[in-house]
């Protein structure tokens, strides 16, 4: 009895230390990633966007534009690594052409 008592609670403890190890995330942050824009016709404008890592590995980005604004966006630099602990600032650019 006391056996089993034992066995079940090291696979109960076996399952809550799974359960929490895949719980844990890797996330990047993103600044000053929502805007207004009221660009005229043939206007180009640029903006920059912060990413921020805040872990203690590598975190790959990919950058896509969709919606609306998908054939105005440009994004210089749209698949790439940020570092441990380090900020990188990109360059994003939005052109309204005419509709000829």
């Amino acid at each position: 009895m006391i056996k089993r008592q034992i066995l079940t609670t090291i696979i109960l403890g076996i399952f809550l230390i799974n359960l929490f190890a895949s719980a844990y995330a890797i996330t990047a942050a993103l600044g000053s990633s929502r805007m207004v824009l009221r660009p005229v016709v043939n206007e180009e404008i640029e903006k920059y966007i912060l990413v921020r890592n805040s872990n203690d590995v590598p975190v790959s980005i990919e950058l896509v534009p969709s919606g609306e604004l998908e054939n105005y966006t440009i994004i210089k630099e749209n698949n790439f690594t940020v570092s441990p602990r380090e900020d990188k600032k990109l360059s994003r650019s939005w052109n309204k052409r005419n509709k000829d």
